[in-house]
Formats: C-alpha cells, structure tokens, sequence
C-alpha cells in the first residue's frame, strides 16, 4: 500500500524523464566536445545546449519532488495520526519552497552564475516577495499553529459569526479554509484569521456524545404556589432521568431564573444522548413540549403577552374586560 502511494505511476514516469535529462545533460556536451574537433561547433551553441539541457534536468527533478510530497502526503493522510489533519497547506508550502529552490537554480544556470550569488541578488526585492506571497505565509503558519494545537481539522463544525460561517470544514489551504454552510453555501475564510480572530469549534461537544439543551418556559406568577411550583419541578427532573434519550452522565437541571414582566422562567438544562442536529431537535421539541402540556395539571400556566390596541377604545375594552374577570372570580 505505502509503495504503491508513494510510487504512483506518476513518480515512476517523472523518474525515468529525469533520467533521461541527466543522461542527456552528462553525455551529449562530451559528445559535442569530442565532435568538436573534427566540426566548428560555434561557442554559443555549444553554451546554449548546455544550459538548456541543466534546466531541463532542474525542471523534471523539480516536477519529481513534487509528485514524491504528494505521495507522502498521501500516506500520511491515512494514517491514525494525521487523518483529518489541515495538511494540504503544508503540502502546498513545500511545494511552493521547491518551486522556489528550482527558478533560483534556472536563473543561476541563464545568467552562469551561483545559486549564492542569485540570492544575493534577490535579496533586494525580499519587500517585493513578502507582499507577493503575504497570504502564503501567513497560511503556512497559521497551518503549523492549527494542526500543532489540535483547533481545527477537516470534518469539524465550526461557527465563525463575523464571516457567516457556520457548517462543515471541508478542506484546508495555504491561503483558505472552506466551510460548507448548513444551507450549502460555501464560505472560504484565510486560515491566518482563524489563529488571531476567535472560532468556536463544536468538536468537542461531538466528541462528548452529549448536545447541551438549555431552554426556559416564562410561568404566570399570578397562578404560583409554594407547594404547585416545587412539584411541577420535581416532576421534570424525574422526567428527565427517566427520559431514554438524555444523557444521564451529564448534568441535569431544572431551576427558577430572575422573575420579570415576563414572568417567573423556569429552565430545562440538560444535555441529549446524540449530537446529531434531526435527532437532537426531535429531543428538544419532546422535552418542551411535554413540559408546557403538563402545566395545568399542577395549577399552572405559562404567562402570555395578548397583543394591545393604541386606540383608546380598545384600551377602555380591554379594561372592562378585566374588571369583569375580576368580579367574576371575586363571585
């Protein structure tokens, strides 16, 4: 498997082509050397073959390297340790750095010049490149810090709010992180944003086998109880343990928040026993649902606000109406 990744039918082709070219760029300026006494070969031709034979060589070694990274990394892809890693930056970093290695390797062989002596030369628009390749670099190192620190792999979920992104990551560059959306759009964001600006990455709750439920149900206080209130609770935390689908190995609670003109909330927190999304909302959906159901049953009700009139006829009704519920209570 290793041997049959690492050398593709695409290594194997590029290997005997770079062979061929190093052949050829050893034996044919011999052979032009040893003709050379018995026909007038110009100088410049002889010079000309040359070169562009040790480019040609420069060029296929080159193209060979790169097939041989991407089988590597292909190999380490599958295995346990760098499965769903961010690797694709790197493999497009060392390729590029070859790139790099090769063009100063051609421009030293046009001009006959050392690889030092170019570099020295190149030094001067460094600026130049460094704004060139910013993106590369940042995404080069932006790679190494989230595939060092565990923040990101391919497969996770993961919100971004300031760039919209909230969904799948599904592959990871050099210069961009693709994010399919949970409605099938794609957000494409630069990984060096993700290491200065905060995420939030739902892995972890994945990996937990437990998704967090934490909602509240506003209870009219006008119908609150010392005795009806403490049972209505009482019989959610039993509901909740008994439910088949919560997760009892994580914490459950159902506790009174700060009343309001909204009413005195009561909330459900606890955590299901899936992270998938569908099953997840059946879950949550039961759960309240069963909740406000059994409300009156305790002698009480959750607190609804009814729409107003501005209109003072409407206000004068609804005023009426309440103080005929009033005495007829009273009565």
């Amino acid at each position: 498997m290793i041997r049959r990744l690492l050398f593709g039918k695409k290594v194997l082709v590029r290997l005997g082509v770079a062979a061929v070219c190093i052949t050829a760029a050893t034996v044919l300026p011999n052979l032009l050397t040893s003709l050379s006494g018995e026909v007038d070969i110009p100088t410049w031709i002889f010079n000309t073959v040359r070169h562009l034979l040790w480019i040609a060589v420069v060029v296929t070694v080159v193209r060979l390297f790169n097939a041989l990274l991407e089988g590597l990394f292909r190999i380490m892809s599958r295995t346990r340790t760098w499965r769903g890693k961010p690797i694709k930056g790197l493999l497009q970093t060392a390729q590029l750095i070859t790139f790099l290695i090769g063009f100063v390797l051609v421009v030293s062989i046009l001009f006959n010049q050392s690889p030092t002596v170019v570099l020295t030369g190149l030094g001067a628009s460094a600026a130049i490149g460094m704004l060139i390749f910013r993106d590369s670099i940042l995404g080069f190192v932006s790679g190494i810090q989230l595939s060092a620190n565990n923040m990101l792999n391919v497969g996770d979920w993961i919100t971004v709010p300031k760039w919209a992104a909230d969904g799948v990551v599904e592959e990871v560059t050099l210069s961009t992180v693709k994010v399919r959306n949970w409605d099938n759009t794609i957000t494409t964001i630069p990984p060096y944003l993700l290491v200065s600006e905060a995420f939030q990455n739902w892995e972890g709750m994945t990996a937990s086998g437990g998704r967090r439920v934490k909602r509240s149900i506003s209870i009219d206080m006008s119908m609150v109880t010392e005795t009806n209130l403490r049972d209505y609770r009482q019989h959610l935390v039993d509901y909740l343990h008994a439910h088949p689908k919560v997760n009892k190995q994580m914490t459950i609670l159902v506790r009174q928040l700060q009343s309001d003109e909204n009413g005195l909330p009561i909330e459900l927190y606890f955590f299901t026993d899936t992270t998938a999304w569908l099953a997840y909302e059946d879950i949550l959906s039961e759960v309240m649902e069963h909740a406000i159901a059994t409300l009156p049953q305790y002698g009480l009700r959750p607190l609804q606000r009814s729409s107003t009139s501005s209109s003072p006829s409407s206000s004068e009704d609804s005023s009426s109406s309440t103080s005929s519920d009033s005495q007829e209570s009273q009565e």
